[in-house]
């Protein structure tokens, strides 16, 4: 299901509240420092994992901001950046760049999240 852009932040902050195991996400270190995620985006993942949650993030860009608290994660070894963020491992939020056009998703689809997954593992 496409999301449009000015709603994706909601939707992406409702599902992260409902997480109850795991959530797996990716982060551009440039792309964060141009167009910083919100402050309440950390907060609340900062929650998730006092929670007991466990929070795993590949990082792609430059490693000098690994260990920044913020930034925190593992850095990639790829250079094939996709931006995504799964919820126990059955909720799939993607962004698909066509033509210079970004475009977001959810979908609790087995073959995407299957994919997705993969991709994580394999930064």
């Amino acid at each position: 299901m496409e999301i449009k852009k000015e709603d994706i932040q909601e939707k992406v902050m409702s599902e992260i509240s409902k997480a109850e195991k795991e959530i797996l996400a990716t982060m551009d270190i440039t792309e964060e420092q141009h167009s910083p995620l919100p402050r309440e985006y950390f907060s609340l993942l900062e929650r998730k994992i006092k929670e007991g949650i466990k929070v795993r993030r590949i990082i792609f860009g430059s490693k000098k901001f690994k260990d920044n608290k913020l930034f925190s994660g593992k850095c990639a070894k790829s250079k094939n950046y996709k931006r995504m963020l799964m919820i126990d491992g059955i909720k799939l939020f993607f962004r698909k760049k066509t033509n210079g056009k970004e475009k977001f998703y959810f979908t609790t689809d087995e073959r995407y999240i299957k994919k997705y997954k993969n991709y994580f593992n394999k930064a």
